[in-house]
């Protein structure tokens, strides 16, 4: 009887060891798979990352919309803060390809603004300036009569240097290139408006010498 109960520990002892082994040998072989795991999830996702900073330095950064889509990748990127050296690098040059572009087109942006300001001052300094030649181009061609109309010709031919000043009507521009119409004189031009009684030209650009007066009209259609 006491051998068989002996017998009976010595089974259960055996039985309890090997459910042990058993345990640690699993939970051993989980964590391995759970390392390996965790490896290969590692290595997708830097190859991943190498492919979209790739793909972010090949992009077109020609517009903000671009610029800010990009960077938007190149966040997420980074804060996946992956331990891998060309990813690292690739990072560092999708920053600098990102920055030299934002800053490419914000400086294109704010030559444009300038270039708008400096228009818009220039329009409206014409405006001034053109507001006494108007007055008179509109008299003339309304004049109740040939006398009338003479008188106020001569007293516009008082804004010119001379009534030989040039006049320029544009017919075509493009940029900085322009092409006229047979030049003609301010005196030529108002006994035109005098005679036609319209005055069918808008004033483009107005060149004045050193003591304040016309030397140069610049008309278009």
């Amino acid at each position: 009887m006491k051998t068989f109960k002996l017998a009976r520990k010595i089974f259960t002892f055996s039985l309890i060891a090997l459910i042990t082994l058993g345990g640690v040998s699993s939970c051993k072989s989980s964590k391995k798979a759970a390392e390996e795991a965790a490896k290969k999830e590692m290595a997708e996702k830097i190859s991943t990352a190498k492919s979209d900073l790739n793909a972010i330095l090949a992009a077109d950064l020609s517009t903000m919309e671009a610029i800010d889509e990009n960077q938007a990748k190149l966040d997420a990127i980074k804060q996946m803060n992956l331990p891998d050296e060309e990813v690292k690098a690739l990072t560092n040059q999708a920053e600098e390809a990102i920055a030299e572009a934002r800053g490419i087109l914000e400086e294109q942006k704010r030559k444009e603004e300038e270039a708008k300001r400096i228009a818009a001052e220039k329009q409206a300094a014409l405006e001034r300036e053109s507001k006494d030649i108007y007055y008179y181009f509109d008299k003339v061609a309304g004049s109740a009569s040939t006398g009338q109309a003479n008188q106020l010709i001569n007293e516009a031919l008082g804004l010119f240097t001379s009534p030989d000043a040039d006049v320029l009507i544009l017919i075509y521009q493009d940029g900085e290139d322009k092409d006229y119409d047979e030049p003609t004189t301010i005196e030529k031009y108002l006994n035109y408006i005098k005679d036609k009684e319209k005055s069918p030209y808008k004033i483009n650009e107005i060149e004045k010498d050193d003591n304040g007066k016309i030397k140069l009209l610049e008309l278009k259609k």
